[in-house]
């Protein structure tokens, strides 16, 4: 996730799970991260868990420092992926398949992991497209910064990694003049047949920052806000145990409505900072409009 269940409650400054259940606010990080998402016009990569090679082949990779509370449950990680961010084979990110409780199977690795390599387990944003040719020696996905690359056809032949350029940050992919098929071809006329398929994976790599990798702690903390409003708004219906009028010496208090309670806090206060965050930090980065 993009943020954790802590770090909602953290910024809620609500601990008691009577009052919003650890379920509500998971349903409200995930609501969260698709809002994020769509203001940002990308995705993200969080760190659901990392660590060090241990050993690797060519198809597989194991910690053996996943034991015990740690360990792996057996194949919960297939349809995630897993990015080396450090060390040999930095850079390379592969769809988990299958895993055991301190090792996962992955397609084959360009270069093999070792034990100077670290990794983390994350969300795999990796998408087939099959979209017609541009006609020219370039073209433009849709979706970006683009990751990696993992295939190419045009007209049914497959392109050499070394035979094209990838400008990650704006999505666009230039052919060389080595290429095997210069162009994007266009579709055949009257036809409906596509002409190119592309195999990438994209959104925005985590940060390295003082010893911790993480996704970009502005975009953590705009998934924090989000989902708090979000819990916020599915206990505006029911109970919410803050007492909102006081009676002096006796000491008598009135719960009051939710709503009323919810309304004049924390809704108001995560509001502005959250329309801060749209003000100042939406379009800083490039893959931002």
């Amino acid at each position: 996730m993009y943020c954790s269940v802590t770090e909602v409650r953290n910024t809620l400054g609500v601990s008691d799970t009577d009052i919003i259940s650890d379920a509500v606010i998971e349903q409200a990080i995930e609501f969260a991260e698709d809002e994020i998402d769509r203001l940002t016009y990308t995705t993200y990569y969080p760190n659901i868990d990392s660590g060090s090679v241990t050993s690797a082949t060519s198809t597989t990779l194991t910690d053996t420092s996943k034991t015990g509370a740690t360990a792996w449950v057996e194949d919960e990680y297939i349809g995630y992926a897993i990015y080396i961010y450090s060390g040999t084979g930095k850079g390379q990110i592969r769809e988990i398949t299958a895993n055991t409780t301190n090792s996962v199977t992955v397609a084959t690795w360009t270069t093999t992991p070792d034990t100077t390599s670290k990794y983390i387990i994350t969300y795999l944003n990796k998408e087939t497209l099959t979209i017609d040719g541009s006609g020219g020696y370039e073209i433009l996905l849709r979706d970006y910064p683009i990751v990696q690359v993992d295939k190419i056809e045009i007209e049914g032949t497959e392109i050499d990694a070394d035979d094209y350029v990838v400008y990650n940050n704006t999505g666009k992919i230039v052919l060389k003049d080595t290429s095997a098929v210069a162009y994007f071809t266009k579709p055949i006329q009257n036809t409906y047949r596509k002409q190119v398929e592309i195999t990438y994976h994209w959104g925005v790599l985590p940060e390295f920052k003082r010893n911790k990798i993480d996704i970009n702690r502005v975009i953590k903390r705009a998934t924090c806000l989000i989902a708090s409003l979000q819990a916020l708004a599915y206990q505006m219906g029911g109970t919410y145990d803050d007492a909102s009028t006081w009676s002096l010496p006796e000491m008598s208090l009135s719960i009051g409505q939710a709503y009323q309670n919810i309304k004049s806090g924390p809704v108001d206060a995560l509001t502005k900072e959250l329309e801060q965050f749209k003000k100042e930090y939406l379009g800083k980065y490039v893959y931002m409009a």
